[in-house]
């Protein structure tokens, strides 16, 4: 699996959903989100995963971290992330929403999206 983990983060740099993907360890790859948010600007490397951000308008901050075995495919990295921000406004802009967007329906979509994506951030 090419996406290791996807996390959300508020306009004050509080976690609002934190999702690890694969055989990836949850611990290593908070501790490499967290210090990405420093420098949300550049990707880092920390050990087999590359990390890339996204940061909206809006304050939102959406951090995603990739093994890659191959180049990168970008375009189909900006289309992960637009992807990933729909989903956060969609969650946001629901009349119901509560304090967390970690519902199940939220978490089904976002592993739906993430399955999607995973085979196609890689050039072939």
């Amino acid at each position: 699996m090419v996406v290791a983990c996807v996390c959300y983060v508020g306009r004050e740099s509080e976690p609002l959903c934190f999702r690890v993907y694969g055989d990836s360890e949850e611990i290593p790859m908070q501790f490499a989100a967290y210090a990405a948010l420093d420098v949300i600007d550049e990707q880092r490397t920390l050990q087999d995963a590359s990390l890339y951000a996204y940061a909206a308008p809006t304050g939102l901050k959406i951090l995603v971290g990739l093994s890659l075995k191959a180049p990168l495919h970008e375009q189909e990295l900006r289309a992960f992330f637009k992807r990933l921000h729909r989903l956060y406004a969609d969650a946001v802009s629901n009349p119901f929403f509560l304090d967390t967007i970690e519902t199940p329906r939220f978490l089904f979509q976002l592993d739906a999206i993430v399955q999607y994506y995973s085979t196609r951030l890689e050039v072939s």
